[in-house]
């Protein structure tokens, strides 16, 4: 089966506060330690409540030149204009070029690295590819993975750990037909387990950076069946919460292009994320969530499972392990701090709406 999607617009760590490992087990009320991904119903409080080689050009020339010099250099001719550049830029300049050549070959270099296996999102899906759902925390995961489970989409291997990925590469998952779907957080490092023969078709759902923080925030006071439970956090206001945490404020970020949560996350490493998810992703929102599964659904052909009506009413309709909780209200201090500490995530998640939109525009 292939489906012509047409063209568009063109050792990790998680959450610091959540080292989130995901197993089988089952709690006494019947939830899964997957429940770590479910999104919420919330209320809003008051604030007192709340939780490529850059050309140098002129201005940066004159940067380095007195202002007579540089000002002559523009009242002559032309030829000569080019000739005082050229020689200026061979005794100050070419460092710089040089520096910066540099750092576009090795985002290049990470680009191919982190890309060489999954196909373009305009690509048709061929029965060779596999979809890989990556599941981000507190985004409405669980309820996405039972809802694909109740359609009988198969995933035979556990690839929500690191371990459960390294086996599939070990296995030849893609190649050997183990899986519908696959799940996993750690989106940089699971396009490992595919070739260029057998893709990963990547999909997504991502829900607003604080809002997911808060969620988290609320969740792991009460998730006794977690490894991660922390009643302590009862104790502490959620700005408090957000202005102790510590990260480099790229959480998304950092599992997309398979970094560690310690490592400092740079402009850089934010554009070559947004390129990935541009080429590469399949973007749905948790605002929207029932045009997203839509979106899913129509994209890799599942649109016509006879079990899609039931399970989108059991699952979708209503999320599970549903958490109520109060929210973050938007210009408050707490959603300042979060803002600013978590810019990387932000500036992704920004995107990712725009994406949305583009995608809906040239895909379906």
């Amino acid at each position: 089966m292939s489906i012509d999607h047409g063209a568009i617009d063109n050792s990790n760590d998680i959450e610091n506060d959540a080292d989130i490992e995901f197993d089988k087990s089952v709690n006494s009320e019947g939830n899964s330690n997957e429940s770590i991904d479910s999104y919420d119903n919330e209320e809003e409080i008051d604030d007192e409540e709340i939780v490529t080689i850059d050309s140098f050009s002129e201005e940066e020339a004159e940067q380095f030149l007195p202002t007579s010099s540089f000002s002559s250099l523009r009242s002559n001719s032309s030829s000569f204009n080019v000739l005082a550049i050229i020689s200026f830029l061979a005794l100050f300049g070419m460092p710089f070029l040089l520096i910066n050549k540099t750092d576009a070959l090795v985002d290049h270099a990470l680009y191919d690295e982190a890309v060489r296996n999954l196909g373009d999102v305009t690509d048709p899906i061929e029965d060779t590819d596999t979809a890989l759902y990556w599941h981000i925390p507190k985004a409405g995961g669980t309820s996405v993975k039972q809802y694909y489970s109740c359609m009988g989409l198969a995933e035979d291997l556990d690839t929500t750990r690191e371990d459960g990925i390294y086996r599939a590469i070990d296995i030849g998952m893609a190649e050997n037909d183990f899986a519908d779907i696959a799940v996993t957080m750690f989106a940089g490092l699971a396009a490992k387990m595919f070739t260029p023969e057998y893709r990963g078709r990547p999909f997504v759902l991502f829900r607003h950076p604080v809002d997911r923080m808060a969620s988290l925030f609320y969740y792991l006071q009460i998730a006794t069946w977690e490894k991660t439970y922390s009643p302590e956090l009862a104790d502490m206001d959620i700005e408090t919460y957000f202005e102790t945490r510590s990260g480099n404020g790229g959480y998304t970020v950092s599992l997309l292009l398979n970094k560690k949560r310690g490592d400092p996350i740079t402009e850089e490493d934010v554009t070559l994320a947004k390129q990935i998810l541009k080429d590469k992703y399949l973007v749905g929102l948790v605002t929207k969530m029932e045009e997203s599964i839509d979106r899913f659904d129509n994209f890799f052909g599942w649109y016509e499972n006879d079990f899609r009506s039931s399970c989108i009413k059991q699952y979708i309709h209503h999320p599970v392990n549903n958490n109520p909780h109060k929210v973050v209200k938007e210009g408050s201090r707490a959603w300042d701090l979060a803002v600013e500490k978590n810019w990387p995530d932000m500036e992704l998640y920004d995107y990712a709406v725009q994406l949305f939109e583009e995608q809906g525009n040239f895909i379906f």
